[in-house]
């Protein structure tokens, strides 16, 4: 499992319309990363990272998932538990998320 902490913007752009697949079970899922943006940023003592932010856009028009951490499976990232946000219902019925990483 990926140490979330040590991920940065750079880490998911590469990765921008690939896909992250859920094994839930109520249902699979997969998640195609619409868009990673920076968010704006901020001088702390404590600060690890400059904030960014991830839009996902879900597969399936029959399910919405709460937000909470989801367990996300990606070819070449591997395994990542996100906090995931439902934000939207897009034109085709699929559910739009977003995850802010701080």
């Amino acid at each position: 499992m990926i140490d979330l902490s040590t991920l940065v913007l750079d880490s998911f752009t590469p990765h921008v319309g690939t896909a992250f697949v859920l094994q839930h079970p109520e249902a699979q899922e997969t998640f195609t990363l619409v868009n990673a943006t920076a968010l704006p940023s901020y001088d702390h003592p404590m600060k690890k990272r400059d904030p960014f932010s991830l839009f996902f856009h879900g597969s399936r028009t029959d399910i919405q998932f709460n937000q909470q951490i989801l367990p996300l499976k990606h070819e070449a990232m591997g395994e990542l538990e996100i906090f995931l946000v439902p934000i939207a219902r897009n034109d085709d019925g699929t559910i739009r998320y977003q995850a802010v990483f701080n």
